[in-house]
């Protein structure tokens, strides 16, 4: 977010007035199919072998439960695969080249992502179409 900030501060520097808009991406991993996320981890990162079976393992029949002052909630199966950050950045690497070949800047950490541009005053209604 510090980054977001000296870029927009950068830009008021500059006479400039930017537009920002904040995605929250979570729900779209609750919906990736495993089997599509494996084989997408497989072709574009180059996993194979004991590497992409050590991810199975680790994307596979996964359960989580809260415990608190000795209280333990119902185990729960987890669904959503795209949990760890890393894993969620290296999933959304094509928007990062989406928002590029549009003129916008992307800052993402997992499944957040803020997309903004910066513009002078008078190019206002250009930049909005």
């Amino acid at each position: 977010m510090l980054r977001v900030m000296a870029d927009v501060l950068s830009a008021a520097d500059g006479r400039q007035v930017t537009l920002l808009s904040q995605l929250d991406m979570s729900p779209a991993f609750s919906c990736v199919d495993l089997d599509l996320f494996l084989q997408w981890l497989e072709k574009h990162c180059g996993l194979k072998g004991n590497v992409l079976r050590w991810m199975i393992s680790f994307l596979t029949d996964r359960t989580q439960q809260v415990t608190y002052n000795s209280m333990s909630s119902v185990v729960m199966a987890v669904t959503a695969y795209c949990k760890d950050p890393l894993l969620c950045i290296l999933y959304m690497d094509d928007l990062s080249t989406a928002v590029a070949s549009h003129g916008l800047t992307l800052h993402q950490y997992a499944n957040d992502c803020q997309l903004y541009l910066s513009f002078p005053v008078a190019d206002g209604q250009s930049a909005a179409d």
